[in-house]
């Protein structure tokens, strides 16, 4: 399976890459470099990982954009993010994000 994540960090893509390596996970470091790249891609992916809190366009902004796009918007969006409130949540479901995830992973660096 392809993945697509917008967020400022790539450790999700990196872990992956190291534990599931039939994985495979593209990376774009805010809104707009991603709506950029997933504009001019073949080959789409079977889901985004999308974070709320980015430089340049926030992820909210970001999913609304990638909803009114004929192309790209069947493709499933998880929002995550270090903040999980209700309206959050409800604001994430009525842009028509498939779920919603609250960041609380910790990654370790393995050598």
């Amino acid at each position: 399976m392809f993945f697509y994540k917008i967020s400022s960090s790539k450790r999700l893509c990196e872990a992956l890459s190291k534990t599931a390596s039939h994985l495979k996970c593209e990376w774009a470091k805010d809104g707009v470099h991603g709506l950029e790249t997933l504009k001019t891609k073949d080959e789409l992916p079977g889901l985004i990982i999308l974070d709320i809190n980015m430089p340049r366009m926030d992820g909210f902004s970001c999913l609304k954009e990638i909803k009114k796009d004929a192309h790209l918007k069947q493709i499933p969006v998880v929002l995550y993010s270090t903040a999980d409130t209700p309206e959050l949540r409800k604001l994430a479901q009525s842009l028509g994000a498939a779920d919603f995830i609250k960041k609380h992973i910790r990654f370790v660096h393995h050598k």
